[in-house]
């Protein structure tokens, strides 16, 4: 499989100036582990390919970590640390053909500003 993740961050609903952004290559093959229920896992290799600013995310890939991924029809699980334990990842649905999965992932955190001296 291959395809690509795109991470970007925002500070404050800022869309004109994205505190980061991050594109990713993904590559992958049939991954021999699969968490019950899901139709398909995969190894997928994670390269960075392009990157502005400095995302903080906290389960956001290092440039070359493999992970295995798993989807169950509806959902894209992940292998948490290669440990067994398959936590949920991205809610996911087919795209436009067969061959094709679309996920979309927002959420809202707080971040802590350091005071400038």
């Amino acid at each position: 499989m291959t395809g690509e993740l795109v991470v970007t961050e925002l500070l404050d609903g800022d869309e004109e100036a994205p505190a980061c952004a991050e594109r990713w290559s993904l590559v992958g093959l049939a991954a021999e582990r699969v968490c019950d229920g899901c139709d398909l896992s995969f190894e997928i290799e994670h390269t960075r390919v392009e990157t502005e600013g400095s995302c903080r995310g906290a389960d956001l890939p290092e440039d070359g970590d493999v992970r295995v991924l798993g989807y169950d029809g509806t959902r894209i699980w992940w292998d948490y640390g290669d440990t067994g334990v398959w936590v949920p990842l991205y809610d996911a649905g087919e795209g436009e053909d067969i061959d094709t999965l679309v996920f979309v992932w927002e959420t809202t955190v707080a971040v802590v500003v350091e005071e400038e001296e």
